[in-house]
């Protein structure tokens, strides 16, 4: 079995990603919805462009890439 190298996340990690996930992609709407009289926002990701919020870690997963990680691929599911 392949083991993948562990990445543990850290706050300017998360902040450079954050920065540049906004570069490319319109922030996500928050929209107001009442559960049995209790007021809410949820984040509605499917108004993405792509439909999906699965596009911010992708990207920057992939954009992070090592020149060696490139070279073995990417199977996406």
């Amino acid at each position: 079995m392949i083991q993948a190298d562990v990445r543990i996340p850290t706050s300017d990690g998360v902040r450079a990603a954050a920065e540049a996930v906004a570069a490319i992609l319109p922030p996500t709407p928050l929209l107001p919805v009442d559960i049995n009289g209790v007021q809410a926002w949820v984040k509605a990701d499917n108004l993405q462009p792509i439909g999906a919020f699965k596009i911010r870690g992708a990207w920057w997963r992939l954009s992070n890439l090592s020149e060696a990680e490139r070279a073995g691929g990417v199977v996406a599911v």
